[in-house]
């Protein structure tokens, strides 16, 4: 086990050190093609609601597909998480990003007193930001404090369809990633170079 979360640390210096000297024009750019390829996808598979996340610096911008887009999209719903006792809690701010606010961390989040809580087992999409991804075994390799997981593995607890899983990343972030028990792996990987999924999922 010491190995292996060795192993987990490791890799998460690797990519945060690669990610600080990736210029910010390349993100910027990469971003756009990561959301032309997502309002492509959830156009042609018409999901209506979309759990999503509001990116760090360090993660693909969202920002213009989750409040601009929705409506030609046709996804009439959107989620956002919050994070509340170690864990997360989803909510609907009605497209408009003005509702988020700082919290946790210094991520912005949406604002309770704007936001309507929302059930996030109702959405048919989750996008999952993560340090790094396996596009082989669709496995991700989280900041550490486990709240994906934790959330995932209480959805699949709830009745219902699980929600089709995406990880939403740079392809430099792309490689091998070690997996436990409690890790949740992903149906797709997105990346600027377009959709990857996963072949090895046991």
């Amino acid at each position: 086990m010491a190995s292996k979360h060795a192993s987990k640390t490791e890799l998460r210096a690797k990519h945060f050190a690669a990610l600080r000297s990736w210029p910010a024009t390349k993100k910027a750019a990469a971003s756009a093609r990561i959301r032309e390829a997502l309002r492509t996808w959830l156009r042609e598979n018409r999901h209506s609601t979309v759990a999503a996340f509001v990116h760090l610096p360090s993660e693909p911008d969202l920002d213009a597909l989750i409040f601009s887009d929705g409506a030609t999209l046709g996804t009439e719903t959107w989620f956002l998480p919050r994070v509340e006792a170690e864990g997360l809690a989803f909510f609907d701010c009605a497209g408009k990003i003005a509702h988020l606010a700082p919290g946790a961390f210094g991520i912005r989040e949406p604002d309770p007193g704007r936001c309507l809580r929302a059930d996030p087992s109702l959405a048919t999409v989750i996008l999952i930001p993560g340090v790094g991804f396996d596009p082989e075994t669709g496995a991700r390799l989280g900041r550490g404090k486990g709240h994906y997981d934790r959330f995932l593995a209480g959805l699949e607890l709830r009745p219902g369809r699980r929600p089709f899983r995406i990880g939403v990343c740079f392809e430099l972030q792309l490689g091998p990633i070690p997996s436990e028990p409690h890790d949740r792996p992903m149906d797709a990987i997105v990346t600027e170079a377009g959709f990857h999924f996963p072949t090895q999922q046991g």
